[in-house]
């Protein structure tokens, strides 16, 4: 849905059919928001989105082309080198790789899901898609099976609301929809009952604090435990410049109480520098985010003193579980959940379903602001959605059916029914083809 001007809307579904041993067949979709310049900022959108359609075509064929009876997993190892070498060859980032496996990948689990009339996390818990530790050798002895069997998905999840840097504060623009939903960082606050922020940084550090003394100023009237999280979005070149940043913030006596209550800085370092520089003494636990494209970044990132890496359905669900295995047990070691473009409906349950099943509390969580709820999906899905998912979606005064945030958390219990997140196969007369980009 959507087109290259309007990414914030647009959305790639995939559908894939599945055949099991024994005849038994289902179908199972996915769905992700192919936002270009978070996969690659040096090029033209265009072209980022014609690579992720490539990406996605690329999978497709490699998955068709083999026919041998594999399982969920094997499937992905064993075409994930090829797809990032072709990617890489045609000049995209790794993520960009990332994302056409990813979406397809989480298609074939929704059908597995659905031909065994299993959840996600039952799937997950008990290895029915086949993971190893093959493609991760810092994994080699650690007891995925056993780790995967020990997990105790969460019912709730705390949500973590972004604040961009032109994001309006206190006072309404004039050009904003006037569909009910809020559009200030005060109208969400009073609406959500949020406790937990993430604020976009200037590589400017004056703007920077100018920007979080206008932000600690509102948040503190909520009398809540709030907490910040701040996203670097590459803006620096060296960690020389990150130190002097968070070096700022610590030495303004108006933000003492704000730097305590900052959990952890996301990708300050441009992705094409990151993995030459250390970041284990900036004063902040460092994450990666876009900067992560392959199985084998977290490792190094962790030795060049990173702290965190961000789990996103875009760079694909076994990246997550092995990340979130890799920081089993190592103190000081996180996975968060960092993904800002999730609209309601299959691509935030299916986002929600990694979250809850990894224990990754705060999620970022603000695309359903984006469009009305489920609006861009027919009345019969908008009626399966809040019908199978009551906790999650939820309709007041006649309005389409929207995220139900409730004292600034999202219900996921719902979550624990057969598939991947998918309430409702999508009504194909809502979509068209996927055009390649111009």
């Amino acid at each position: 849905r959507g087109g290259a001007d309007d990414h914030r809307r647009s959305q790639v579904l995939a559908r894939v059919e599945i055949e099991l041993e024994g005849g038994r067949c289902a179908t199972g979709w996915a769905a992700e928001c192919p936002a270009p310049i978070w996969f690659d900022k040096e090029r033209p959108e265009t072209a980022t989105l014609a690579a992720l359609y490539a990406a996605l075509r690329r999978t497709a064929d490699a998955y068709l082309a083999d026919r041998r009876p594999r399982t969920a997993f094997a499937r992905f190892a064993s075409a994930e080198p090829e797809l990032h070498r072709l990617a890489c060859a045609d000049g995209a980032p790794h993520v960009v790789a990332s994302f056409g496996q990813a979406l397809i990948d989480h298609a074939v689990l929704d059908a597995l899901c659905l031909s065994l009339g299993c959840a996600f996390f039952t799937a997950m818990k008990a290895d029915l898609v086949g993971m190893t530790t093959a493609p991760c050798p810092d994994l080699r002895d650690f007891d995925l099976p056993g780790w995967l069997a020990g997990l105790r998905p969460k019912t709730s999840l705390e949500v973590r609301h972004t604040v961009g840097l032109s994001d309006p504060l206190t006072t309404v623009p004039s050009d904003v929809p006037r569909d009910g939903l809020p559009v200030t960082l005060a109208q969400a606050i009073t609406a959500y009952g949020l406790r937990s922020f993430k604020v976009k940084i200037d590589a400017r550090t004056d703007v920077t604090l100018a920007r979080l003394h206008e932000i600690t100023a509102l948040v503190e009237t909520t009398g809540s435990e709030w907490t910040l999280t701040l996203d670097g979005n590459e803006v620096f070149d060296t960690v020389d410049e990150v130190r002097e940043l968070v070096a700022a913030i610590a030495a303004d006596p108006a933000l003492a109480d704000t730097m305590r209550r900052i959990l952890y800085l996301e990708q300050p370092i441009r992705r094409d520098r990151w993995r030459s520089q250390d970041v284990g003494c900036t004063g902040l636990p460092i994450i990666i985010d876009e900067g992560e494209g392959t199985l084998d970044d977290f490792p190094h990132a962790l030795r060049s003193g990173y702290a965190g890496v961000s789990a996103k359905t875009c760079k694909g669900v076994y990246k997550a579980v092995f990340n979130a295995a890799r920081s089993f047990g190592r103190v000081g070691t996180f996975v968060t959940a960092e993904d800002l473009n999730h609209p309601a409906g299959l691509s935030m349950n299916q986002d929600l379903c990694v979250a809850a099943l990894l224990g990754l509390d705060r999620v970022e969580r603000n695309g359903h602001h984006v469009v009305d709820g489920l609006a861009d999906t027919s009345p019969s899905v908008q009626a399966e959605f809040v019908r199978r998912h009551p906790d999650l979606y939820a309709s007041a005064g006649g309005s389409r059916p929207r995220l139900r945030i409730d004292d600034g958390r999202v219900r996921t219990a719902s979550r624990d029914q057969p598939g991947f997140g998918a309430a409702a196969a999508p009504d194909l007369a809502d979509l068209g083809p996927l055009e390649p980009a111009r």
